[in-house]
């Protein structure tokens, strides 16, 4: 069956990759239309892969990532994904 996510409250990014859980990370940022097949849809990566146990997906503050944080997320072997052609 489906479980219910768990959502912590905003911590130091640095905290967080320490905390992080074990599984894949999924790292959503907006899509990039230059080069698409770089950065699938999250739906693509989750279908990509066997069923984990647990997996973690990183989304980013209004405004989005900041430069320094997208390369350490990225050092921490998440998958960057998008979830669509759409910005809220």
């Amino acid at each position: 069956g489906l479980a219910v996510p768990t959502a912590f409250p905003p911590i130091p990014l640095a905290e967080a990759l320490e905390r992080r859980p074990d599984g894949p990370g999924f790292l959503l940022l907006e899509r990039d239309l230059a080069n698409p097949e770089e950065r699938p849809a999250l739906r693509e990566a989750l279908r990509a892969q066997a069923k984990p146990d647990a997996l973690s997906l990183w989304v980013g503050p209004e405004g989005g990532w900041a430069p320094a944080e997208v390369e350490a997320l990225l050092g921490a072997d998440l998958r960057a994904c998008h979830l669509g052609p759409r910005v809220l």
